[in-house]
């Protein structure tokens, strides 16, 4: 058995960050069909999720081992989740409703809820990452109670195959109502990072990898269109930046505004399309946006109460 904690990839920190000029990307570009490359970006942020928790539940764990003051693990983990995804959602739906109201000058919706769904999502829809985040977490606190053996792993990826095949095709009927599509989009990656953290540890990781790629490849010859070839990029991307590290310490630096990247992008995009107009000069858009979110992401991680929300 190998134990994920004491393994820090900075390459992996580094992904993240270029994860998240990928959702940018993904967003200044929508419709074009170049803007679909931001969905391996997407999915590699969803195996990052469960991936990363998984080390850093087992690295506290190791240290409370080893003396360090013991906190209740369930109480512990609630209190995470609802600081690191229920309290940004909730500040962030505020602020995007408020954006909204300000631009539509109709005071009237901002009391105004046209679709219960909405509620699952907020006034942004980049928002729906946050609370399919927060339900589906419950997995990776449980997960280290039922994956304990390499033979749970296979069994574990086999379920997760049998599950994410018929959500697929769900999802490319057309007719789940948002958050919905988005949610079926995102259950197959999330599954995945949160199985490979165990593959890993159990030196079975060809499981999880199986079982993502093959939903991949079977939903590709029954005739799904652009998501398998970007389940199976985000794949290569990940297993790339998990094998080849590259040592920076300023990698890590960089990880850490993902989060806050990805929250507040939808802002300076409101900004540059004010300034510049919708779909002028979006190349650079892209990469001033970015610049942007990220300046911002940087100094609000550095003051008290505002470094919760990123």
């Amino acid at each position: 058995m190998t134990s994920i904690s004491g393994t820090h990839r900075h390459s992996i920190d580094l992904l993240r960050f270029v994860a998240s000029f990928g959702i940018v990307w993904a967003h200044m570009l929508n419709p074009q069909p170049i803007a679909a490359i931001g969905y391996a970006a997407l999915a590699i942020f969803l195996m990052m999720v469960p991936f990363l928790s998984v080390r850093f539940y087992e690295e506290r764990a190791r240290r409370t081992q080893e003396g360090a003051p013991r906190v209740p693990r369930r109480r512990y983990r609630l209190s995470r989740r609802m600081s690191r995804l229920l309290l940004p959602w909730l500040f962030w739906s505020a602020f995007y409703k408020l954006l909204l109201v300000a631009q539509s000058g109709d005071l009237r919706s901002l009391f105004t809820i046209t679709d219960p769904w909405s509620l699952l999502v907020g006034p942004s829809i980049h928002l729906w990452f946050l609370p399919f985040i927060f339900v589906l977490s419950g997995f990776a606190i449980v997960a280290p109670q039922v994956l304990r053996s390499r033979n749970s792993v296979i069994v574990g990826s086999v379920l997760a195959f049998l599950v994410s095949m018929p959500v697929m095709w769900l999802h490319d009927t057309g007719d789940l109502v948002v958050p919905l599509p988005q949610w079926a989009f995102g259950l197959p990656p999330f599954l995945y990072g949160l199985l490979l953290a165990f593959g890993i540890r159990f030196r079975v990781a060809w499981a999880p990898v199986a079982f993502f790629v093959a939903t991949a490849v079977l939903s590709w010859l029954r005739g799904a269109e652009y998501w398998p070839a970007h389940y199976v990029l985000a794949v290569l991307i990940f297993a790339l930046a998990w094998k080849y590290e590259i040592k920076s310490t300023s990698f890590q630096k960089l990880g850490a505004l993902a989060y806050g990247i990805y929250l507040i992008h939808p802002f300076f995009m409101a900004i540059w399309y004010h300034f510049a107009g919708f779909g002028q000069n979006t190349f650079l858009g892209i990469f001033v946006v970015f610049t942007l979110a990220s300046i911002a992401t940087a100094i609000m991680r550095r003051l008290p109460y505002l470094r919760a929300l990123v």
